[in-house]
């Protein structure tokens, strides 16, 4: 799986924010409470998922 952007609109800390990648190894810096886990947990939080499906 690549994922090449996220966006996140009222997660947490991050009201309305766009983030994009690279392919390869992408590194997430900033301060102390920026919200840099928060993106990861949104990451998680899709891809760790499921739905379920009403047929």
């Amino acid at each position: 799986m690549e994922i090449l952007s996220v966006s996140l609109t009222n997660f947490k800390s991050h009201s309305d924010r766009q983030f994009s990648f690279q392919p390869g190894t992408n590194a997430i810096c900033g301060e102390n409470g920026a919200g840099k886990t928060s993106i990861l947990e949104a990451i998680a939080w899709v891809c760790l998922t499921t739905r379920a499906t009403i047929a």
